[in-house]
């Protein structure tokens, strides 16, 4: 249900998780004027500063995905994500970031 994707570029990383199903509305952020493409499923964290939703069109979402099981992490660089039954989280070293469930979706 959640898909995410480690991205570096030009030395910046970030950790970008999509979440397919929910029961609940997404963050209450606005859709920018400049977003025709889907938006409120699509989450970003770089290793600094605040996370932020995605505009995007196509899906990150891959079969082929390795799983992080419950009561796992991950670290890429200076963000760490972690599986849990609840929903997983990911948090950067500013103390930002995103937890993702069905039930809930939240920036911090």
């Amino acid at each position: 249900n959640i898909h995410c994707m480690y991205i570096e570029d030009d030395g910046r990383r970030s950790v970008e998780c999509e979440i397919h199903e929910t029961t609940s509305a997404s963050p209450a952020l606005p859709r920018p004027d400049d977003c025709d493409l889907d938006w409120g499923d699509s989450f970003q964290l770089n290793e600094r500063g605040r996370a932020g939703l995605v505009c995007h069109g196509d899906t990150i979402a891959s079969p082929d995905s390795p799983m992080l099981a419950y009561g796992r992490s991950s670290h890429w660089g200076e963000i760490s994500c972690r599986s849990a039954p609840s929903g997983l989280t990911c948090k950067n070293a500013s103390g930002h970031g995103f937890a993702l469930s069905r039930a809930k979706q939240e920036l911090f």
